[in-house]
Order: C-alpha cells, then sequence, then structure tokens
C-alpha cells in the first residue's frame, strides 16, 4: 500500500524567518528521508491551488479573507504566534 504525500515546490520557497520550526530545510530533510528505501512506499503528488470555494467548505469566509489580507507586499507577517504568512 502506498501513502501519499501532497506537496508543492512552491512549499520549499515560503520563508517563515529565521528560527521558525517550520523551515526550508526541515522540509527537504522530510522529503528526502521519504525517499529512502526503507520507508513504506510513498507517492509524492503535486498539490493543486485551492480555489476560494475549496478553503472555504473547511474555513470561513471570514477567515480566509483575513488571511489572503494579512499577505506582505514583502517580508513576514504573522496571523498569531506561530503562523507566517509571507
Amino acid at each position: 500500500m502506498k501513502v501519499a504525500v501532497y506537496t508543492h515546490e512552491a512549499c520549499l520557497r515560503h520563508d517563515t524567518g529565521p528560527g521558525h520550526p517550520e523551515s526550508q530545510s526541515r522540509l527537504r530533510a522530510v522529503l528526502q528521508a521519504l525517499e529512502d528505501p526503507a520507508c513504506p512506499a510513498v507517492q509524492r503528488i503535486e498539490a493543486p491551488r485551492a480555489s476560494h470555494e475549496q478553503l472555504q467548505r473547511v474555513h470561513s469566509a471570514a477567515h480566509v479573507a483575513h488571511v489572503l489580507s494579512s499577505s506582505p507586499g514583502a517580508g513576514h507577517a504573522y496571523l498569531d504566534a506561530d503562523t507566517v504568512v509571507c
């Protein structure tokens, strides 16, 4: 049986800033570890961009609007203590 892993190359460009536990290097390490022959069969699937309708299946319209409006033109913005938008 295969395990599906949804990811996208854009995830490797998500810069959360220094010291944040969710980092590009951590994601690279996880993806590399999943390629180890000792791991169960992994099927990597490129994650598509979610539509507004898809996002609103699991989040309120107000939350989606808040996240989208919080995206800075440059640098980082924090939605809460550990959620970085860039």
